[in-house]
């Protein structure tokens, strides 16, 4: 299975709590297999997953759905 990897751009300042909750909200989207903040880059979040399965939109959609606002900074 091949997999691609999306970098999320969330422009609030996020605290550990809320970082948790984005990184669970993703991991159980379809296709997500890996989701992940940097502890150097807390505003960038790393995503994996499967391109068969979900694409770079809908992963961002998922932290769009929950309030933030956010962009891709990178993705397949």
């Amino acid at each position: 299975m091949t997999l691609c990897d999306a970098v999320i751009h969330v422009n609030e300042t996020l605290d550990e709590q809320a970082m948790n909750f984005l990184t669970e909200i993703e991991c159980s989207s379809h296709g997500v297999f890996s989701a992940k903040f940097g502890a150097r880059t807390p505003h960038l979040m790393m995503v994996s997953y499967a391109p068969q399965m979900t694409n770079a939109k809908s992963v961002l959609g998922v932290v769009r759905g929950q309030g933030y606002h956010a962009q891709l900074a990178g993705g397949s």
